[in-house]
């Protein structure tokens, strides 16, 4: 599975990143490849914990992706492309 992730530059020098698809997932680093690391752990605890306690994982995470996208469209005032099946 693969998610999409957002990098911001924290005013004392680390890189914080977050998982707008998976609620509280957020984590930060010295550098890009530490706060991909850490944000990578993260969201591997994050759905083994979901796993173990039997939770559906692809429709959770389809509803909350679509959540998330709705999100960030309204907050950057524009709409988001995707591709139609087939193109």
């Amino acid at each position: 599975m693969k998610f999409a992730v957002v990098f911001e530059q924290h005013e004392e020098g680390y890189i914080v990143v977050s998982c707008p698809a998976l609620p509280g997932r957020h984590s930060q680093g010295r550098t890009r490849e530490e706060a991909v690391a850490n944000i990578r752990e993260a969201i591997q605890g994050y759905i083994a914990s979901m796993r173990k306690h039997g939770e559906p994982l692809v429709g959770w995470v389809q509803t909350r992706l679509n959540r998330a996208v709705t999100h960030l469209q309204q907050a950057v005032g524009f709409a988001l492309l995707h591709p139609s099946p087939g193109d």
